[in-house]
């Protein structure tokens, strides 16, 4: 039973409701949120439960990510996170360690996260509760405090709510007047715009002065002293650049009151921006700079200028970083920019063990993007890089089809002696027999100058007969001496080619390294990484402009992908009479239809100027087309007829292949659009499942858009599934 079928059952709304949802004896766990009304709390209702339930796991989730949060509340359930880590890679999987059912309270989870522009709130919800919440193994009831605005932690449809004191007022006139006196002061309001939880006192006075607010440190105390309900000062344990002392707010709740009711404007973020990222910074401003350029850039939208400087790219931590990505692109990261990079990174779950590895890693991005502007940025900053990247032909994230001069997916990687130079040489295997067949290995070979990554040799291709040993040169023997850095696990043809240097190879390319110190004893291993997924996520990808154009597809476009001449026309006066259909007339005489005899593993034409236009009669026993006819066979979609209708030039399937959608396709131009896209899917090589995931799914997106008859055939979504790309031809 899923968490919307238990709520529909017996969703608790008040105090009353929930105290017997806890007690009574259930199989089905479950999530509600727990909301205080505006100006207050649900925070003692919660310590009031924790009293009550003795046993329950109580995590408090101020400031923490929602991936410290799951961590807490396995602990919390007997679950060590060395053994959550070492057995399993989700936390969707972790949770077949638990061994009890219990009642979690996180409290303070609309205030999770280590900044205050975060997603870590809807996180805690979404991929910490729901998930503990609808595991049919147990029964886990997750109690989640929520905000009273409903804006860190939205509703949700399928989760209840509990309503303390009163319901939830979300207008802007309601937290104005609900914000306190302190509000009023300019200098507080800027505070509550910080991005940090504690933000030094004399980074407070830079940041007021920034703003067009002259003050001072002592104007500062006294103003704290003025609200001490509000405002506190603690002393700087951390010893951040001169900075002995940081404010805080004493509640949340008053911080995003402020906030809420005299936020800055996107001038007032740019301007922030250009402070904490110039080159006469006050280095006061260095530590809180770190963490919160990237959040003041995505609010005041000049993110793509930070990502565009690899200076600046430098200086600001990775976790602030992904908090601005996702609060510039709350929908989604664009394609063809370095936060795709970064976004792929993630669902890779590349985790830098320091800042200088982080920065490797982005000076690998820049590489592989030919943004050699930002990869030399990078190293101009002297950031402690444990490797740089020497040279790459690496695919780049997040692009759709083939790229030109790609190496495409690289499964041997040799270092080799040729005319007297180092190269490192690259192996695709292409056909493999143990059996005992004629052919025992067929590959790809190409190879590249070991200093610049010039290719020394065309591609060829290395057919080795069976029982016979294919050649080789002597392998390049020099010891790399420092160990390879870490890599995600679709890199797995590693080669060490001369003191510090690596060259690796996998499904997105090749690419060669220098190391320059080991980063840490795990060397070549990832940790566990995150259980809870990336913090980004990527946009629809953009659909092929050669698709969306008036009159697509065009023939060449076709061509490209199907093969040279492989569109097959048939002169306009050869065509039947029958067919009435304009444009089915245009495409069958000047585009051609392509001759596809392999290409499509599912699908397959006959030749139309070979063969021309074959009336077809359709089945009795099939269902009715809805269409009048008369009908033209123009192919065999897993063994079942495809053909053309004469009336209106729909593209229609007989349903002899066990289908029940007739309708394939409103006209043969979008059918063979969208024919070409999954083709063009098929033929990227894309370095992650994530890519391929989002790739998949942006195809379905442009299929409905290109045509509509997409959303409800079933043909179609076996299509965009993936489950018809590894059949033979039809």
């Amino acid at each position: 039973m899923s968490i919307g079928e238990q709520n529909v059952e017996s969703p608790p709304t008040t105090l009353a409701e929930l105290d017997v949802w806890l007690d009574e004896p259930r199989r089905q766990g479950g999530v509600v949120v727990l909301r205080g009304a505006t100006g207050s709390n649900a925070g003692p209702v919660l310590e009031a439960l924790r009293r009550r339930v003795s046993d329950a796991v109580f995590v408090d989730c101020l400031h923490l990510t929602a991936e410290e949060v799951a961590v807490r509340v396995l602990i919390g359930l007997g679950v060590a996170p060395e053994d959550a880590h070492k057995r399993r890679p989700s936390l969707w999987d972790v949770q077949g360690l638990i061994s009890r059912d219990a009642v979690v309270l996180l409290a303070n989870a609309q205030w999770a996260g280590p900044t205050t522009t975060s997603t870590e709130p809807e996180r805690v919800l979404r991929r910490v509760a729901e998930r503990l919440g609808e595991d049919d193994r147990r029964c886990l009831r997750i109690v989640v405090e929520g905000d009273s605005e409903r804006l860190r932690i939205p509703p949700r449809r399928h989760v209840p709510e509990v309503l303390v004191e009163g319901g939830a007022r979300t207008d802007d006139s309601a937290i104005q007047q609900d914000a306190p006196p302190v509000g009023r002061e300019r200098a507080v309001q800027i505070l509550a715009a910080t991005e940090t939880p504690k933000v030094g006192l004399s980074a407070w006075v830079a940041l007021c002065n920034a703003l067009g607010f002259p003050t001072s440190e002592g104007d500062l105390h006294s103003l704290v002293a003025q609200y001490p309900e509000h405002l506190s000062v603690e002393a700087d344990t951390e010893g951040d650049e001169g900075n002995a002392e940081r404010v805080v707010f004493t509640s949340q709740a008053t911080r995003w009151t402020v906030r809420a009711a005299a936020s800055l404007s996107a001038s007032d973020h740019q301007r922030l921006f250009h402070l904490l990222t110039s080159h006469d910074r006050p280095s006061v401003l260095a530590r809180y700079a770190a963490h919160a350029v990237p959040l003041h850039a995505a609010l005041g939208g000049v993110i793509e200028e930070l990502l565009g400087d690899g200076e600046m790219l430098a200086g600001v931590e990775r976790y602030g970083l992904l908090q601005g990505i996702a609060a510039a692109w709350p929908n989604g990261v664009p394609q063809g920019t370095l936060a795709t990079d970064i976004h792929y990174l993630e669902t890779q779950r590349v985790d830098p063990v320091s800042h200088g590895e982080w920065i490797s890693w982005l000076h690998w991005a820049a590489i592989n993007r030919r943004q050699h502007d930002v990869a030399e940025g990078l190293v101009r900053t002297n950031a402690a890089m444990p490797w740089r990247t020497l040279w790459s032909r690496q695919r780049p994230y997040g692009v759709f089809g083939p790229v030109e001069k790609e190496v495409g997916r690289v499964d041997q990687v040799r270092v080799q002696r040729r005319s007297g130079a180092p190269v490192a040489v690259m192996r695709r295997v292409v056909a493999y027999d143990d059996m005992g067949g004629p052919l025992n290995e067929q590959y790809v070979e190409r190879s590249f100058a070991l200093d610049d990554g010039s290719e020394v040799d065309a591609a060829a291709v290395v057919r080795i007969p069976y029982n016979q040993e294919p050649p080789e040169l002597p392998e390049f023997q020099e010891d790399a001496a420092l160990p390879p850095p870490r890599t995600p696990g679709t890199y797995r043809a590693i080669k060490p080619a001369g003191p510090g240097r690596w060259v690796v190879g996998g499904q997105g390319g090749l690419y060669a390294l220098d190391v320059a110190t080991t980063t840490d004893p795990a060397t070549g291993r990832w940790c566990g990484g995150p259980l809870l997924g990336s913090l980004t996520k990527s946009a629809t990808w953009r659909c092929p402009e050669e698709a969306l154009v008036d009159g697509a597809p065009s023939r060449p476009w076709l061509e490209k992908m199907f093969g040279s001449e492989s569109c097959r026309t048939l002169p306009e006066a050869e065509l039947p009479g029958g067919l009435q259909s304009s444009s089915a007339r245009e495409f069958l005489s000047v585009i051609g239809m392509p001759y596809l005899t392999g290409q499509i593993p599912f699908f397959s034409t006959p030749a139309l100027d070979e063969e021309g236009l074959q009336e077809f009669e359709w089945p009795e026993d099939a269902p009715e087309p809805e269409a009048e006819g008369p009908f033209y066979r123009i192919g065999s979609w897993m063994g079942g007829a495809v053909v053309l209708d004469g009336l209106s030039g729909a593209v229609l399937q007989d349903t002899e292949s066990g289908y029940s959608s007739v309708l394939l396709a409103s006209s043969l131009p979008q059918f063979f659009t969208l024919l070409r896209l999954y083709c063009e899917y098929r033929t990227s090589w894309l370095p992650t499942v994530a890519e391929a995931l989002d790739a998949r799914w942006s195809l379905r997106e442009w299929a409905e858009e290109i045509d509509p008859a997409t959303e409800t055939g079933d043909h179609w979504d076996e299509v965009f599934e993936g489950d018809l790309d590894d059949l033979g031809s039809y």
